[in-house]
């Protein structure tokens, strides 16, 4: 069943909003650069991992349909192929919260903390007036 001439337009707009957004937030960070390093710091972060969790779902999820259509026409039969397809296929979900905890430098911190089994950071401490401290 093809897909609904309509659905085309509204993914076509998300993409368009994503990339005008984001320009724009950009544009506004950049002319404030002096007063916040580390928001734009951050901010280049978010933007890589929210292209990539835009773009990765299309890429695991569209290219392994591709692939198998382009083999159909050519009339291509291989096994191999077709395994790696459906392995992608199966990607699709873990590629969002893959790419913020590798790109995202405090997520990916923690991971190498826990992976690596590095000493971890004492937890603070709630005291008067919502200031926090480290324990003692």
């Amino acid at each position: 069943m093809p897909v609904p001439f309509y659905i085309r337009y509204i993914v076509i707009c998300n993409y368009m909003l994503v990339l005008i957004f984001s320009y724009k937030i950009t544009h506004k960070l950049n002319q404030h650069a002096s007063l916040y390093p580390n928001t734009k710091i951050m901010h280049k972060q978010l933007n890589i991992t929210l292209i990539i969790q835009a773009l990765g779902p299309f890429v695991t999820g569209n290219m392994p349909v591709i692939c198998l259509l382009v083999m159909i026409v050519f009339d291509f039969e291989s096994q191999y192929p077709l395994l790696c397809c459906s392995y992608l296929l199966g990607w699709v979900p873990c590629v969002s919260p893959l790419a913020a905890i590798f790109i995202i430098s405090p997520y990916r911190k923690r991971v190498k903390q826990i992976f690596f089994f590095t000493a971890l950071p004492a937890t603070l401490t709630p005291v008067k007036n919502n200031q926090w401290c480290q324990p003692q």
